[in-house]
């Protein structure tokens, strides 16, 4: 047991209501043996939703099925009982697959999330309470005895600990689009606003620029909608998220029992990776030759890749960051196709509607952007991989080049300014913020601050990819007992 604690109430601000700010919330409440106060600021109208789970179109759905979608590693069933509770798996007859997986809504996540923070907002054990702080984090500051997040509205609240859970930055034009482009009433620039695509006739020609899960997910509205007009996506590469696995499918029936993500993500490195020295290059040769072997004996390339993918936050610390960088450099658009994967309902409809001519995937580059006058088509120049070069013309362009995770502090005024006072140090990738493995903040000096943590996206500099929910809500449980401890809690041994 902790020998120093007060007995007074410990007060905890969460900057970010998306998933991770909340399953660190409920994680808090539940596991602390002591009154606490948990304000999660976040300019949203419910807790939960952030980016990901704010989507209201039923065709957005998550990809990847409900058990990979846990809040608590100590309740794994929760969401299932949850949505059995409610018969929305028995009402949605199109989140089923052969296998007997399920696919939900987005949108269901969203309002499973917001329901959690509810049951919590007053425990009944030792008082705890959460509390929506509807507002803009705009910056933290030290003060003797914790900190003052300001806030834009509502003043500045005090915390003893302070938790950053900004997610991903919100999807933004690249080059050669400009910014003014994103005010261009044909051009969407975030596609994630709900009812962005209200706006587009049925029988415009509609340039997709990105050929990932969010283009996947817009071509999935338009269709439905019975959309008649050109749909072309275009990505540099030409490369597309992977299907399910065909155990998850339904197409093979599993070669072993499945052992449940969260032990394979708390277990150990596989043995042919880690022999081998820390290196990008040995380590892809020792998985290019498990996966023949695991497919000469009757598997597929999904088993070698997905025990690696598990451990990714043990293997990424140990790369020397020039081997970090060239990672990312060459290899990490082939990963996340790889590592990213389609709901199969979703790439079930956007397959047959290429087949029927309905979308155009393409490989090609956009080097050119042109608006004239609102009511005229926007001109579009493409490049191939030839070299050659044509001009196209749409009606409307739909930004799906997916998050920036370079991107971190453009938009968020917390993470600049504790950035620029040197509190937060970038990580050498460029993504993110440098963290210790308990997810402690790193000041310019390397020095951890046990009071002010980061968690989900932007570690991923430090951990390489704590982005899927479920590796998220692990990250959560490693650090807990330590923010438990540094908050001066009873501990239990």
């Amino acid at each position: 047991m902790s020998d120093f604690f007060d007995g007074a109430e410990k007060r905890v601000v969460v900057v970010g209501g998306g998933f991770s700010g909340v399953a660190f919330a409920i994680q808090l409440i539940r596991r602390a043996q002591a009154r606490v106060h948990v304000s999660i600021v976040e300019p949203g109208q419910f807790l939960g939703h952030g980016l990901a789970y704010s989507a209201a179109d039923p065709d957005h759905r998550l990809n990847g099925p409900i058990n990979s979608m846990v809040i608590d590693p100590e309740y794994t069933d929760e969401l299932l009982e949850w949505c059995q509770a409610r018969r929305i798996i028995e009402n949605d007859f199109e989140a089923h697959v052969p296998s007997g997986h399920v696919f939900l809504r987005r949108s269901v996540i969203g309002e499973y999330l917001s329901d959690q923070v509810f049951r919590h907002a007053n425990d009944e054990r030792f008082g705890s309470t959460i509390e929506h702080i509807r507002d803009v984090a705009i910056d933290v500051q030290k003060e003797p005895n914790g900190f003052l997040v300001k806030t834009s509205f509502c003043g500045d609240q005090i915390a003893d600990m302070v938790i950053l859970a900004t997610g991903n930055p919100t999807p933004g034009l690249r080059k050669p689009f400009s910014p003014e482009h994103a005010l261009h009433p044909r051009i969407i620039a975030n596609p994630l606003v709900a009812g962005c695509l209200d706006k587009i006739p049925a029988g415009a020609r509609v340039l997709v620029v990105g050929s990932g899960l969010t283009a996947l997910d817009q071509l999935s509205t338009l269709l439905r909608r019975g959309h008649i007009g050109k749909l072309v996506a275009v990505s540099r590469r030409g490369l597309r998220p992977h299907a399910q696995s065909p155990e998850i499918r339904g197409i093979v029936s599993p070669r072993m029992p499945p052992t449940p993500i969260l032990n394979k993500i708390d277990g150990p490195i596989p043995e042919f990776i880690a022999r081998e020295p820390a290196n990008v290059r040995r380590w892809c040769r020792a998985l290019r030759r498990e996966i023949s072997s695991v497919v000469r004996a009757g598997g597929s390339w999904y088993e070698p890749f997905d025990a690696v993918r598990d451990v990714v936050w043990k293997l990424w610390p140990q790369l020397p960051l020039a081997e970090q960088q060239r990672f990312l450099r060459k290899l990490r658009v082939f990963w996340d196709i790889h590592r990213f994967r389609t709901p199969p309902m979703n790439d079930d409809m956007v397959r047959q509607a290429e087949e029927l001519g309905r979308v155009q995937y393409l490989t090609a580059r956009v080097i050119g952007v042109t608006t004239g006058a609102i009511l005229n088509p926007v001109q579009v120049e493409l490049e191939v991989r030839s070299g050659q070069t044509d001009r196209h013309e749409f009606d409307f362009v739909v930004n799906c080049t997916g998050f920036d995770s370079d991107d971190t502090t453009s938009r968020n005024p917390v993470l600049a300014n504790l950035e620029q006072r040197k509190i937060l140090r970038r990580h050498g990738t460029g993504m993110g913020y440098q963290v210790s493995d308990r997810c402690e903040a790193m000041d310019s000096t390397g020095r951890a601050n046990p009071n002010l943590r980061i968690i989900g996206p932007p570690t991923a500099g430090t951990f390489g990819d704590p982005l899927g929910a479920i590796y998220i809500t692990a990250q959560v449980k490693r650090l807990m007992p330590s923010a438990i401890e540094a908050l001066g809690f009873p501990v239990i041994s």
